[in-house]
């Protein structure tokens, strides 16, 4: 009888748990470049690096986020019995640092992050929820509530995506003050107010006006509810909802909104950002702006952020902030799909482990002086290092000192 056995391949395949994989090659090669890309700008622009842990305590995790979200964190027990949780994203962590370690600096204080951050996810409809590590870079900005502090996050954000090379997408910008405003405007708060925001989330005007039948919403608030999913473009949205505007609180929204615009105008970002005043997802963690940014090639959003005034409270450091986060191996996948990615650079030359010690000494000098040179290990012989090279995709090798340049085909 013939049995058979799993390959090697197979069996260590399974050392891994779903969710997470390893990266290596000309792939880790090329989301360490997106990511350095990221991080080059947000130096650039003040923001300070942030290094967080992947886990902390399950309850101070959780106070910053509602019992849905909670519900994404992957729970474990540590050896003293202690519920610990790996983080979910990296918003709450840096509001848990600042409200805990930072109250004593001026703001605002800007942190940025390029980490991985690890969740429980909604696959497609069918499908249990499943385990996934997601590499995330942001930047969150503390302490300042005003309209050049969401402006600079938008233009920022902007600038990320082009410095990772994005060369098209287009960011969805909406203020939760509208859309609060609007239902502030209403005699009392609806039993189907989910399916009202479900319609208006989904710009179906025809189920919203039902919905709205069903809970009798009459008069300027039912005016402005059904005018919400046409609320979005590059034209006079604005000034559509400014006189749709039912109360101070959305007139106020609009208003922060037009200052945003004006900035982004000088920034040079503002035909990147399309205004949407029916994005009503996040209503109970947003405060002000939000928005979402797509991109050709990609079924889900690449990057998100918006204004998050009351989330520092949480952790009794009563201050507002604004931030984003770029779903980084999304964006590698927009890349590729694009003939865009980053191409991973080769060594400028192999050089033949000849053994002289002048010529370890000479290598040295060159590397010092900013030339990346590979020493080929396994062989001495000049000939097998020019083919490796030629193989490799390497313009030179390098042979007691001698620079010898490689053609394609050798």
């Amino acid at each position: 009888m013939n049995h058979s056995t799993p390959s090697r391949t197979t069996h260590l395949l399974r050392l891994l748990p779903p969710g997470v994989r390893d990266i290596f090659g000309d792939e880790a090669a090329r989301l360490t470049l997106v990511h350095r890309a990221a991080e080059e700008t947000f130096w650039r622009w003040g923001y300070a690096p942030v290094v967080l842990p992947t886990f902390e305590y399950y309850d101070v995790l959780a106070r910053g986020f509602d019992e849905q979200a909670s519900g994404k964190m992957h729970r474990f027990i540590d050896a003293q019995g202690n519920l610990l949780a790996l983080r979910p994203d990296l918003t709450v962590p840096v509001a848990r640092l600042v409200a805990s370690r930072l109250v004593q600096e001026p703001p605002p204080v800007r942190l940025a992050y390029v980490a991985p951050v690890f969740r429980y996810v909604e696959p497609r409809a069918g499908q249990q929820r499943e385990f996934r590590e997601i590499w995330q870079a942001g930047v969150e900005c503390v302490g300042v509530n005003n309209a050049d502090a969401d402006a600079e996050i938008i233009a920022l954000h902007v600038a990320t995506l082009q410095a990772m090379g994005v060369p098209r997408f287009q960011l969805n910008l909406g203020h939760m003050g509208f859309v609060h405003g609007v239902f502030d405007a209403l005699d009392k708060q609806p039993p189907n107010l989910a399916a009202i925001r479900r319609a208006i989330d989904r710009k179906n005007r025809h189920i919203l006006a039902e919905e709205l039948d069903r809970a009798g919403v009459r008069g300027a608030a039912r005016a402005a509810l059904e005018a919400l999913p046409t609320l979005w473009g590059q034209g006079d949205v604005l000034e559509r909802a400014a006189a749709l505007a039912p109360t101070p609180r959305a007139r106020s929204a609009i208003e922060r909104l037009q200052q945003i615009v004006a900035r982004l105008e000088a920034y040079g970002v503002r035909d990147f950002v399309t205004i949407d005043l029916g994005e009503v997802r996040g209503m109970h963690y947003y405060t002000g702006i939000t928005f979402e940014t797509f991109a050709p090639h990609s079924g889900y959003p690449i990057a998100g952020g918006g204004r998050y005034d009351n989330l520092l409270a949480l952790y009794g450091y009563d201050a507002p902030a604004v931030g984003f986060a770029v779903f980084t191996q999304r964006v590698l996948d927009v890349l590729e799909a694009e003939n865009a990615a980053p191409d991973v650079p080769r060594p400028d030359a192999l050089m033949v482990a000849c053994g002289h010690a002048e010529c370890l000494a000479d290598l040295q000098r060159r590397r010092a002086a900013g030339q990346r040179i590979e020493l080929d290990l396994s062989s001495r012989s000049p000939e097998g290092t020019r083919r490796k090279a030629a193989a490799r995709g390497i313009g030179a090798v390098l042979v007691c000192g001698e620079w010898q340049e490689v053609a394609h085909g050798d």
